[in-house]
């Protein structure tokens, strides 16, 4: 992901976008601001990921959750390519909040276990949960016992915001029609990222409206068995 933006970032740049840093509140009405000063644009696209939460306290806190992630990468064993991902493919446990992907360029096998636990984005560290660390290894031995026995050789701490169906949000804030809300499940948003980019773009151009699913509102939470990623 972080790869993923850094790239994203250069190719603005090419085509010719300004990159400003600095910090991204709203006012009382929740309107952007940057570093204390309202955004002017036509178009005020907001892609915060799980920080669209606390930003938009009465249009998006209603109907999130963040929450973190235990993620993991275990070896592999020596000379077999059982586990790369020419050979294995990315799976999701549905209704247990668990996912993983297959080893990439060495990287060792991704398992990641989703903690109940809601966080704090301003004040808690965003190190992996050590109280679920024996529970994210026995996932992975129960999910892929082959790897049992081989060692953990890295591991990352996610936050990531859902809604209760767990459905994304692509709508225009109902009291400034011109900054368009694009989030809500960051997690697998992040692998849809380049259609779903594509989509908003027409969205926010006003060149055809949004899928109904999408839209601002009250959310019902959907079985394991409904919900588009099986949470």
């Amino acid at each position: 992901a972080h790869r993923a933006l850094i790239t994203g970032l250069a190719l603005f740049r090419q085509l010719g976008g300004t990159v400003l840093r600095g910090r991204v509140t709203t006012d009382e009405t929740e309107f952007p601001m940057l570093d204390g000063k309202r955004l002017e644009a036509e178009l005020i696209v907001i892609a915060t990921g799980p920080w669209m939460a606390e930003m938009f306290p009465k249009t998006i806190k209603p109907i999130s959750t963040v929450i973190g992630v235990n993620v993991l990468y275990t070896s592999t064993l020596d000379g077999s390519e059982m586990f790369d991902q020419s050979r294995m493919p990315c799976w999701i446990d549905h209704g247990l909040g668990s996912f993983g992907l297959p080893s990439a360029e060495g990287s060792g096998v991704k398992a990641a276990v989703v903690i109940p636990d809601k966080i704090d984005l301003d004040n808690d560290e965003r190190l992996i949960n050590q109280r679920m660390l024996s529970r994210t290894r026995q996932y992975i031995g129960k999910r892929l016992p082959g790897l049992n026995g081989q060692k953990v050789v890295d591991s990352k701490f996610n936050q990531i915001i859902l809604t209760p169906d767990t459905h994304f949000v692509l709508d225009f804030h109902p009291e400034h029609q011109n900054v368009l809300l694009a989030g809500g499940c960051s997690g697998h948003l992040f692998k849809h990222g380049p259609v779903f980019g594509e989509f908003a773009a027409g969205v926010g151009l006003r060149e055809y409206g949004t899928a109904p699913r999408f839209k601002l509102g009250p959310r019902r939470k959907l079985s394991p068995a409904e919900s588009p990623s099986g949470r």
